[in-house]
């Protein structure tokens, strides 16, 4: 008894310690699903740290966004976003991602037409297309959505070949010839069975709650020396060459292996099976898509340097050649990255980058999220035919 009394003293004065320290380790969000592999886990919260600081809600249906409800009312106009990490942007505070700014605006630029504008965040970090594609039946029609977004970005096409892909285990396709069929590789997720899932809930939210389960998690995941994220602070040279790196340089030529070259077909017959999906439940279909971080940097030396030490003339092949597969689809394709470049250079910001990451790298912060949201804002009311109701005036005209 005396033992177990010093030890429960000890663990105790130790979780006191890490929370008057102010250490805080990243959350447990997720949990398995059946189809998808991992969702986000329903009403689950804690402090994401790795890039910021932000504390972070999952709604009771599982999305990174404010509470919804399934049904839609008439009246209502519905975006639904399916993307990855970069869309989820779980290192921002809620009102601060693109998705709610971006309802928030066209919400103001329908005010007098009788319309109302929601804008529903699938995402979820670390999705490949084919995730995103089958959450379109698991989850996104039930909502009926009236225009549906995917957005694509380096890590898309390699993500969707078994032999090029950088995630652990998930659920893939591949080609027969020339159709769409699930990878005979795929595994179902271990511990989907319903106690499963109550005990995977439980033990999440303990660990959401106390810092030294927290902190075991990330000290057997990585080095001790590692796991108190909140002590990083950014690397002294900042304008170091970026890395050269499969990741970050395939986008710009075109495939040299056959691996990359299957990659690319099987990504876009994903997205034609998106777009005819779309078309079959009456919504619009937009294909956006997210460059590198090197492309949105608005400093002239470190993208021509970037070009020049991987022999690269520009960073148009995959941007050029999603355009051509939307054109051939007829569906609207945007390129993000000049914009935000240019959103960074006029205001001064990098868009990427927190206080304890390098700037101009990693995730869309505060700024970046907002230039995400005018940016599209601005193609949806130009060229959106979901949109044109609110250039025709008041419902009903």
């Amino acid at each position: 008894m005396l033992t177990g009394a010093v030890v429960l003293l000890t663990l105790g004065l130790l979780e006191l310690g890490l929370r008057v320290a102010g250490v805080k380790f990243e959350p447990s969000l997720y949990e398995p699903h059946a189809v998808l592999s991992a969702v986000l886990r329903p009403n689950a919260e804690g402090w994401t740290v790795k890039e910021g600081e932000n504390y972070v809600r999952i709604n009771s249906l599982g999305m990174r966004d404010r509470e919804r409800r399934i049904e839609t009312s008439s009246g209502t106009v519905r975006v639904a976003f399916l993307g990855d990490s970069m869309v989820a942007a779980e290192q921002v505070a809620l009102e601060k991602t693109t998705s709610q700014i971006l309802e928030q605006e066209l919400s103001r630029a329908s005010i007098g037409t009788g319309w109302q504008v929601e804008v529903l965040n699938f995402a979820v970090g670390g999705y490949a297309l084919s995730q995103m594609y089958l959450s379109l039946g698991e989850r996104v029609w039930a909502f009926r959505p009236d225009l549906v977004v995917v957005f694509v970005s380096e890590l898309t096409v390699p993500n969707s070949y078994r032999r090029t892909k950088s995630l652990a285990d998930i659920p893939l396709f591949t080609l027969d010839d020339g159709r769409l069929i699930p990878d005979p590789g795929n595994r179902s997720p271990a511990g989907t069975s319903a106690e499963s899932m109550r005990w995977h809930q439980v033990f999440g939210d303990l660990h959401n709650r106390i810092r030294i389960l927290q902190l075991a998690r990330t000290a057997q995941q990585s080095k001790l020396r590692n796991a108190f994220v909140w002590s990083r602070v950014p690397a002294p040279d900042i304008a170091a060459p970026r890395r050269s790196e499969f990741m970050r340089v395939w986008p710009y030529s075109p495939p040299d292996n056959p691996e990359l070259a299957k990659a690319w077909e099987i990504t876009e017959a994903i997205l034609a099976q998106m777009i005819d999906a779309a078309r079959e439940h009456g919504a619009e279909f937009w294909l956006i898509q997210i460059g590198n971080d090197i492309e949105e940097d608005p400093r002239d030396a470190e993208r021509e340097h970037f070009l020049r030490i991987n022999g690269l003339t520009n960073f148009g092949y995959a941007s050029e050649r999603y355009a051509a597969f939307a054109a051939r689809h007829g569906a609207p394709y945007f390129y993000l990255a000049p914009a935000m470049r240019e959103y960074s250079a006029k205001h001064g910001v990098p868009l990427r980058g927190f206080f304890n990451t390098r700037p101009y790298e990693g995730h869309w912060n505060e700024a970046g999220n907002a230039a995400a949201a005018e940016t599209i804002e601005n193609e949806f009311l130009q060229r959106s035919r979901v949109f044109s109701v609110l250039k025709a005036g008041p419902k009903g005209n």
